[in-house]
């Protein structure tokens, strides 16, 4: 803002400071107050608030003959000082307009760019205000003429910051500012000199500031919603990768059980019939646990061949192949949660594995800290590009039928009962190993050791 000044005042080195300081006020009332205008305006486009849109109009106007005059007044001082009657008439005429436009905003509504409508409206006040102290006689001079000046700019310049006051659709903080700007201008550019240049000094900045302000104020607050904004649509996806996986899981577990089910209609001896009605009920009471969007529990000792046991029979109710045998082994987790991580590992096994035979197997770590579930099938393999992602939501083979859902969802559980999901390396096929953490030991009196059930 007080570049152009500063500049003015380098260009003349040999003149008097002040007086040239002095010439130049437009210059730096008109470059605040168009910078002020250009924040309005970048307000107004970003909330398509009518209010700041009328100001950047408003203050475009205002800007563009306060930049003209001190360029004028640089170059024809004495034309401007012969012509201070005609500069009164324009400037009573620009705040009279100024003054009407702002009461109006009430009752008209504001169409196309307000900037480029300001700075048009007030270059044409410029130029016609150029070629009227270039070519039109002086007006006759009023006794006590300066006195008359600054009260009439005084009235106007108070009638225009009370209406800009009543807008009440501007905050209130910036309203005070604005209208002790406008009453810091106006009036001191009718006396001239020190006083001017001070008070418009203070009045330009006082108007930029506060148009920076109120910028930047809707600026934070775009900011913040769109923050906003993007916390719920991660919650909104978080949402939905959730309905997804666990539709993933239903109809797994609705397959089995239909399947299941029509093994029963076609007639089967007693001990199967009485073991596929036993695996119904507990994948039924599963697939309920799992619609009511159950809150995990905690963690607690399982049997992990009453859990594969029951996924390994679903899955043979529906024609597939799995070899799997009882290691009376039992690890620490959740039921549900490790049914549903060795279900999509079978599911996968099977839709990706071939028609060939899947194993499950199930062994305890040499160092005895946790399980290892293992399932292997004689598939084709995971691609080499694809290992480092496997686990990523939505990623799988290019002819894979399925969505990418179930190994993401298979390790993200794993994580959740203090384990790890890996990808085994193998020459062939594919084979992935549950990690989950052992049953604590329990060391008795006479020093036997015992697990925890």
């Amino acid at each position: 803002m007080l570049a152009p000044l500063l500049a003015t005042l380098t260009l003349v080195p040999d003149g008097d400071l002040l007086t040239t300081a002095s010439d130049a006020r437009g210059l730096l009332v008109g470059t605040a107050t168009l910078a002020a205008g250009v924040f309005m305006y970048l307000h107004w486009r970003i909330t398509s608030n009518e209010t700041t849109g009328w100001l950047a109009l408003l203050l475009a106007v205002a800007a563009m003959p306060a930049l003209a005059l001190g360029a004028f007044s640089l170059t024809h001082p004495e034309t401007v000082e012969s012509q201070a009657g005609w500069l009164f008439a324009f400037r009573v005429a620009i705040l009279l307009g100024l003054l009407g436009t702002v009461l109006a905003t009430r009752l008209v509504r504001l169409h196309g760019d307000p900037l480029a409508i300001g700075i048009v409206v007030g270059l044409g006040i410029a130029c016609a205000r150029h070629v009227v102290l270039v070519e039109a006689p002086p007006l006759p001079s009023l006794a006590h003429h300066d006195v008359i000046r600054i009260v009439v700019l005084a009235v106007l310049a108070g009638a225009l910051a009370g209406s800009l006051f009543r807008l009440d659709q501007f905050p209130r903080w910036a309203r005070d500012r604005v209208a002790v700007g406008i009453l810091a201008l106006v009036p001191g550019a009718a006396v001239g000199g020190v006083v001017a240049l001070a008070s418009g000094l203070f009045g330009a900045v006082l108007l930029a500031v506060t148009a920076a302000a109120v910028l930047h104020h809707a600026i934070e607050q775009e900011k913040q919603e769109v923050q906003d904004l993007h916390l719920q649509l991660r919650a909104v996806e978080v949402g939905l990768r959730e309905d997804r996986a666990r539709l993933h899981e239903i109809n797994a577990t609705v397959a089995g059980i239909a399947s299941a089910q029509k093994l029963m209609n076609d007639g089967l001896d007693a001990d199967s019939t009485d073991a596929l009605a036993a695996m119904m009920r507990a994948e039924v009471e599963r697939l309920q646990r799992l619609v009511a969007d159950r809150m995990p529990t905690r963690r607690r000792s399982v049997d992990l061949d009453e859990i594969i046991g029951q996924i390994v029979l679903s899955h043979l109710a529906r024609g597939r192949v799995v070899v799997w045998e009882p290691s009376g082994l039992r690890a620490m987790g959740r039921a549900d949660d490790i049914a549903e991580v060795v279900n999509v590992l079978l599911e996968n096994a099977s839709v990706h594995g071939g028609p060939d035979a899947v194993s499950v197997a199930v062994s305890r770590d040499l160092d005895g800290q946790g399980v290892t579930v293992t399932v292997s099938d004689q598939g084709p393999g995971i691609p080499p590009e694809l290992r480092e992602r496997l686990f990523d939501w939505g990623v799988g083979r290019p002819d894979s039928p399925g969505q990418g859902i179930g190994l993401h969802v298979a390790a993200d559980i794993t994580q959740e009962l203090g384990g790890r999901l890996e990808l085994l390396p193998t020459a062939f096929g594919a084979s992935f190993a549950v990690h989950l953490p052992a049953v604590p030991q329990e060391v008795s009196a006479d020093g036997r050791v015992a697990h925890a059930s």
